[in-house]
């Protein structure tokens, strides 16, 4: 799905939005569609930050590139991407939890009273 930032719209005389779609059958989308694919076909094994990479060299950034980069976010929502690591993220987010926890009770404990911050 779309986030609010890629949708395209117009609005009407009369206040109604309306999305903007592509055409289906324009030769400049497919090309783009089939590029962006290219992309994603050939992104096994790279990291998601290098298929980025490869796309924004292919459709730049900016206003002017929006559909460019909501085609490349419906594929981006359909790939599947796989974090390669020593320790599996749930792991280290668990225990970077309970260690903030830990040392949350170890100052209250202590008598420190600061509110708490992010």
């Amino acid at each position: 799905m779309l986030t609010g930032n890629l949708v395209r719209i117009k609005t009407t005389s009369k206040g109604r939005v309306v999305p903007i779609y592509l055409r289906r059958d324009d030769p400049y989308w497919l090309e783009v569609a089939e590029s962006l694919l290219l992309i994603f076909r050939e992104g096994v094994g790279m990291t998601r930050g290098e298929i980025e990479a490869e796309i924004v060299e292919l459709v730049g950034e900016g206003l002017a590139t929006l559909a460019h980069r909501g085609l490349a976010k419906v594929l981006e929502d359909r790939a599947e991407f796989e974090v390669v690591a020593d320790v599996p993220p749930e792991t280290v987010r668990d225990k970077v939890f309970m260690a903030a926890a830990e040392h949350r009770r170890a100052l209250l404990a202590a008598g420190h009273r600061a509110p708490f911050r992010r």
